[in-house]
């Protein structure tokens, strides 16, 4: 069962109409009280469809984000950060503070496997630093390198 799961009315009435519009049998299940709004699909529908009603979800989960944002307002219990972890070679952890809309992009073309090996290459960096520069580390041999 495929659940898909939003926390205002609005995005909500939307998804619903569009999976109507492509014909999709679902359920729902209510909680206003608790602002939740969940609808319930079955999981055997074609690929490229499901990937097409995957998308409008993430759409519609960006306007719910924005619309429970505007009407709560910012406070104590109520944010949006994101953060980075960065491993270094000891082991200690750290959290790099990074602006949401930031990583969002970063994230919309990237892996988080490609990010976590720039972060670690980073740190990396950091904890041993080298002036030389890169074509001579590459003459050095110490630089693996994709021809491109």
């Amino acid at each position: 069962m495929l659940e898909f799961i939003f926390f205002h009315q609005k995005p909500f009435k939307l998804f619903l109409a569009q999976l109507e519009n492509r014909g999709l049998e679902f359920t729902t299940t209510l909680d206003e009280a608790e602002d939740e709004y969940e609808v319930h699909m079955d999981e055997n529908i074609d690929d490229d469809l499901l990937e097409e009603i995957e998308d409008i979800y993430d759409q519609l989960m960006d306007m719910n984000q924005q619309l429970v944002d505007q009407e709560e307002g910012d406070s104590a219990s109520n944010y949006h950060l994101a953060s980075i972890t960065v491993t270094l070679a000891d082991g200690t952890i750290s959290h790099a503070s990074i602006p949401p809309t930031l990583l969002s992009k970063i994230m919309q073309v990237i892996t988080p496997e490609e990010l976590g090996e720039i972060v670690t290459a980073i740190a990396d960096a950091v904890e041993n630093p080298d002036d030389r520069s890169m074509c001579q580390r590459v003459r050095d041999g110490d630089v693996d390198f994709e021809p491109s």
